[in-house]
């Protein structure tokens, strides 16, 4: 087996290779060579990137991007408990406190796990592999690794023993929508979140709304950047910041369509959410919002709108991704269990974290 390391994902010599396996999985136009080489251009002030791929003989059997991030939140990748809150306030007192310097194993752009491995020999390909990942560790002086969401835990048997634990994430949130209209979704749920909903969208439309449907490149950007915006600057989790590269390489260099669900006001977008189709799913990826819109509930009604645009296309299911569950749980949605696999530089660090989990 022979390993290559490169910055720049034009540079790896088997790209067709790469590109066929990651058609095959899901999401995998999320790390196909073009996606790769659009993040890689839009966020080069941003990221340090590079790209792993170990070969057999000839044959590619493991490929995965990498990008490595300054002053990361601690708190963030903790589950929310005593710990995670001192942090948090300890942080308004010294804003430096605790901000970490990590290399992630994905990219920027996608909430789950970005590598693929296609070999009869995982042990020997996994070792290669963290062997890489400690001499990048070291050469970056990053504090952590860490292998953004799985929806599994599969890998965690081979990497366990070079370090890294396993530890619950933030769920994705996924509202079922396989119904044969809007009426029986709502009927589906219970009674109290029913009223709930009908009656957010009663007030919404006493102010009065219009949903607007794009696709692709016909839309402002700048103004719906301004959106996007608005919502990374009031959350909480922040990961990566959104620019407005990445809907420049949305629109030109993403390898499926992309639909924009925006909600106007006075003919003016007030909130949109970035989607696509994957599979017979609604991949609900960005969403951004107005806060002094007078339209009320806002965000749930670009929530309700995009559900409603799910089941007129028959589509089976929204994905919704994290954060805001229990707003999104009012929805309807339901909780799928992802896990981080993390390494600490520091060897005693690295013991004591599972404590904490």
């Amino acid at each position: 087996m022979k390993l290559l390391t490169i910055p720049k994902i034009e540079e790896l010599p088997s790209q067709e290779q790469w590109n066929n396996y990651t058609i095959s999985r899901e999401g995998g136009s999320e790390i196909s060579t073009i996606f790769l080489a659009s993040i890689e251009q839009a966020f080069s002030s941003d990221f340090q990137f590079n790209h792993i791929a170990i070969y057999d003989n000839e044959e590619l059997i493991l490929g995965c991007p990498i990008y490595v991030s300054s002053n990361i939140n601690l708190e963030i990748i903790l589950p929310d408990n005593f710990l995670n809150r001192l942090i948090y306030y300890w942080r308004k007192l010294d804003r430096s406190f605790l901000l970490y310097k990590v290399m992630f194993i994905g990219t920027p752009l996608n909430d789950e796990l970005d590598i693929f491995v296609k070999t009869q020999e995982p042990e020997k390909c996994f070792q290669l592999f963290t062997k890489e990942l400690a001499r990048l560790q070291k050469a970056y002086n990053a504090d952590l690794i860490i292998f953004k969401n799985l929806i599994d835990q599969s890998l965690l048997k081979y990497l366990n023993r070079y370090g890294f634990f396993g530890v619950n994430s933030l769920p994705n949130s996924i509202i079922n929508c396989d119904f044969s209209s809007y009426e029986y979704f709502l009927n589906s749920l219970d009674a109290r979140k029913r009223r709930n909903i009908n009656s957010k969208l009663r007030k919404a439309k006493n102010v009065g709304y219009d949903v607007q449907i794009k696709f692709g490149n016909d839309l402002d950007l700048d103004n719906l950047f301004i959106l996007f915006e608005n919502s990374y600057l009031k959350s909480k989790y922040k990961f990566e910041r959104i620019n407005i590269g990445l809907f420049r390489y949305l629109i030109e260099k993403l390898d499926r369509e992309i639909i924009w669900i925006n909600i106007l006001e006075n003919n003016y977008p007030v909130a949109s959410s970035c989607c696509y189709i994957e599979k017979n799913s609604l991949v609900m990826k960005r969403v951004g919002i107005d806060y002094s819109s007078s339209i009320p509930f806002i965000y749930f009604i670009l929530h309700y709108e995009t559900i409603r645009y799910a089941i007129q296309n028959s589509l089976k299911s929204i994905k919704l991704g994290p954060t805001a569950y229990e707003a999104k749980k009012e929805m309807g949605a339901s909780l799928q269990s992802t896990y981080l696999l993390i390494k600490h530089e520091n060897l005693v660090f690295n013991k004591l974290l599972p404590i904490f989990y």
